[in-house]
């Protein structure tokens, strides 16, 4: 449930950081058009969430069903922490390709 929500939000908040940033780089004066700036977060997300829900199912799925199954108790939370890494690492990907 908080995945999608989750994965939303970080494209959206990167998408629109960037286009900021972009826009406070360029010439004295110029101001966001929060219109564009929408319609540039709605595309991406639009694009961009539903692989992502996906990716997110077939990654996080697996990887649950190893932590319980195999991985010990005492080590449960390093090898969680590591996987959250990797999932940061692409989701960051998928944002900035």
């Amino acid at each position: 449930v908080v995945g999608p929500i989750n994965s939303t939000l970080f494209l959206s908040w990167c998408t629109a950081a960037e286009a900021w940033i972009r826009n406070s780089q360029g010439s004295p004066g110029e101001h966001l058009d929060a219109a564009a700036l929408w319609q540039t977060v709605k595309t991406k997300a639009q694009l961009e969430v539903p692989g992502l829900v996906l990716s997110s199912c077939g990654y996080w799925l697996p990887v649950n069903a190893i932590n319980f199954a195999f991985v010990p108790a005492h080590a449960r939370v390093v090898f969680m922490s590591t996987c959250a890494v990797l999932w940061g690492g692409f989701i960051s990907y998928v944002v900035h390709r």
